[in-house]
């Protein structure tokens, strides 16, 4: 039935995110082993490429919430399953990187946001004016140094390579609710598309966790055999 089939566009959507966030990973692993690979503008391609991916979280959980209503439980381990794996990123870049390890990063923040979500899924607009507080809060925090509060959004006392605080990116979650809410209204899709699928982008986003997990073993593994050879 229609009504419980999955928007390809948002999968397809998705798809374009993964294969920019390989694209940024890839230059970003030939740096750190030495090749001197200068991009200009590669920051804001990855918060573009993140934002999307984050995004597109909130417009899931408007979906999900509207294809069949759960509680808080579901969306809860869920967000704890993420945020698992966000950890698993954690000890691994520890080891790797020591100082500079993932802290909260995206999949940390992906994982709180869908826990958290799951409260403002009953609202449409006025996830517009929550997700704004979230940005004018970020404002006022994000010059003030903390070692603690630094998940929320208050300046770290530290480097790291992927850092993605509640505040202001649980705004862009909050925005895709209500972007969720209203072009897929009812569970309706509320324009028109043209029908033009590109099947392996949509095998991409509906595998996206699972691509996120491995494709940096893969590139870095990848690239360590090619210099030595």
């Amino acid at each position: 039935m229609e009504r419980l089939s999955r928007f390809w566009e948002v999968d397809a959507l998705r798809g374009l995110a993964i294969i920019g966030m390989i694209v940024y990973h890839l230059i970003w692993d030939l740096d750190f082993f030495g090749y001197n690979v200068s991009v200009s503008g590669l920051d804001v391609f990855q918060k573009v490429v993140a934002g999307t991916f984050i995004l597109l979280v909130g417009v899931s959980l408007a979906l999900s919430y509207a294809r069949k209503a759960r509680s808080w439980d579901y969306y809860f381990k869920r967000g704890l399953m993420v945020f698992g794996w966000g950890m698993v990123i954690t000890v691994v870049t520890k080891l790797v990187l020591e100082g500079s390890y993932v802290r909260f990063g995206v999949l940390h923040l992906i994982g709180v946001s869908i826990a958290l979500g799951y409260f403002f899924i009953r609202f449409r607009r006025l996830n517009i004016l929550f997700g704004s507080l979230c940005f004018v809060l970020y404002y006022f925090v994000k010059d003030i140094s903390s070692s603690l509060w630094y998940w929320i959004g208050f300046s770290p006392t530290f480097g790291s390579v992927d850092y993605f605080p509640l505040l202001p990116w649980f705004g862009v979650v909050l925005f895709g609710i209500f972007l969720g809410k209203t072009l897929y209204f009812g569970y309706k899709r509320q324009f028109t598309i043209v029908p033009l699928r590109v099947r392996w982008l949509e095998y991409l986003g509906k595998h996206s966790l699972k691509i996120y997990i491995i494709h940096q073993p893969v590139l870095l593994g990848t690239i360590y055999v090619i210099s030595i050879i």
